[in-house]
């Protein structure tokens, strides 16, 4: 049968890049570093007052472009010191020393809006460590997100050791996100009855968010025991019923791969892994990632059409 690849199975779906010269110069202002170090970052480089000599804003811009770069604190200090030379810029540059004790304490904002509405991908994934704590067994940790799968940004973030379920940092990225979530798409790990609550719970704005997760099998042989009136019943009835192929295509739930697609991205441009030590400086580490991958995407992702 045609569009049938081995085994039965349909073809790969293909698609086609409309945009390539946009998408081209957006991936050259990537390497541009008045993108990373802008006016702004400089106007606002000095701390307004105190004994401070560097503002948060100083030290936020120096780890974003360590995080860009991939670079040691100590190669951070060089290039924003060269930049500054090149520029004829006459303010101080951090020292490491100084980039990791304020790295570790550093408070970013971390809130951000959904506007008059979006719906949400949220996924976890793995972030090896460079040198494990102490003699621990730890050796990674694990980033959660929630992103717009319409424009791939990241509105929330968190960091939590390789221990903590996926479901626990939900309630906490969901409360960052002002505005209203429509969707709020996940795989099975969040097919629990809490995740389903935490989702229904974010009324800021009406209608109710709604949770969208695969449902496990041993909920889809118990569909009929479950409340039908909450998510958690509602989706694994569908799926008792018509099949989880329906149930995808009635629920869009392929728009959960955009967090899929993010991990893709982050991995490949900032890279698999987390060079700070705490678990703090971490946080910051990987917030830092993030806002950076989200400064990517805003200065041109590519447009593609499916085409077969």
């Amino acid at each position: 049968m045609a569009g049938r690849g081995q085994g039965g199975r349909r073809g790969r779906a293909r698609y086609a890049v409309r945009d390539w010269a946009a998408y081209d110069r957006a991936l050259a202002r990537r390497g541009d570093i008045t993108v990373w170090v802008s006016p702004g970052a400089v106007a606002a480089w000095r701390a307004p007052a105190g004994r401070r000599t560097f503002s948060d804003a100083a030290i936020a811009a120096a780890l974003t472009v360590r995080a860009v770069y991939r670079l040691a604190l100590r190669q951070t200090e060089g290039l924003v010191a060269s930049i500054f030379a090149l520029l004829g810029l006459a303010l101080p540059v951090p020292d490491h020393t100084t980039l990791s004790r304020r790295g570790r304490m550093l408070r970013l904002d971390r809130h951000t809006s959904a506007g008059r509405g979006l719906n949400l991908a949220i996924d976890s994934t793995g972030l090896r460590l460079a040198r494990p704590p102490g003699a621990g067994r730890e050796g990674w940790r694990k980033l959660h997100v929630a992103v717009d799968p319409d424009s791939g940004r990241v509105l929330a973030e968190e960091l939590t050791r390789s221990d903590v379920h996926d479901t626990v940092p939900v309630p906490a990225m969901l409360g960052r996100i002002a505005g209203r979530i429509g969707r709020v798409y996940g795989d099975g790990a969040y097919a629990g009855g809490p995740t389903h609550r935490a989702v229904a719970e974010h009324r800021q704005a009406l209608p109710n968010a709604e949770g969208v997760f695969r449902p496990k099998a041993p909920d889809v042989r118990a569909a009929t025991a479950l409340d039908p009136l909450a998510g958690r019943g509602r989706h694994a009835r569908h799926v008792a019923r018509e099949g989880r192929a329906a149930w995808e295509r009635a629920t869009g739930y392929g728009r959960r791969n955009a967090a899929e697609w993010t991990f893709s991205r982050l991995k490949r441009v900032l890279g698999t892994g987390l060079r700070s030590r705490g678990l703090d400086a971490q946080l910051v580490e990987a917030s830092s990632a993030v806002r950076a991958l989200n400064r990517m995407a805003a200065l041109g992702t590519p447009r593609a059409e499916r085409v077969a």
